[in-house]
């Protein structure tokens, strides 16, 4: 499902998230769109971040470039509208939770309004030691605020014990070894 924002178009800012994969972003990919107006022409250009996978997926140079892959990450973010005498700037993105994420990142120059909460994911790192399962719990949290590692521990430790049981480790000892709010 899409989510469209209106914003500011000259002070756009992104998180350093990837808006394909919401990890951690190491690169930065330019995409840009002309609109004309009567006899003139206004380039719109936006840094946008992603991770060293999806730019690689999305660079022709690349080894790993798929013109598949490069087409949906190309979709990921999208400049749908720009009005040039409200200086106002359509996004379209195609996952929500970066929609929401650029949105609070921008609230000063945001035309749409904030929604009062948002999903925030979380990944949880737990190391059970009787039979060694080591594995990554993946869950989401509500919240008005970007929460704390406390609040999402608390989110995360109802869920660890069906995983243990699940695997076999029922009653076992575990540690939670990291938890990533994203």
């Amino acid at each position: 499902m899409s989510k469209i924002i209106q914003i500011r178009w000259k002070e756009v800012t992104f998180p350093p998230i990837c808006v394909v994969c919401t990890r951690y972003a190491r690169k930065v990919v330019l995409v840009e769109k002309t609109f004309l107006y009567k006899r003139h022409t206004v380039e719109i250009k936006l840094h946008v971040p992603l991770c060293e996978t999806h730019e690689a997926y999305s660079n022709p140079e690349s080894r790993f470039y798929k013109p598949s892959e490069a087409l949906a990450i190309r979709n990921s973010v999208s400049i749908t509208k720009f009005l040039l005498h409200k200086d106002i700037l359509e996004l379209t993105f195609s996952n929500e939770l970066i929609a929401d994420r650029v949105a609070r990142e921008n609230a000063a120059n945001l035309l749409t309004p904030l929604p009062s909460q948002a999903l925030y994911p979380i990944l949880a790192h737990i190391l059970c030691h009787d039979v060694r399962l080591n594995t990554w719990l993946e869950t989401s949290m509500l919240s008005d605020h970007f929460p704390t590692e406390e609040e999402a521990r608390q989110v995360v430790y109802p869920q660890v014990n069906p995983l243990l049981a699940k695997n076999s480790c029922d009653g076992c000892f575990y540690e939670l070894l990291d938890t990533l709010i994203i």
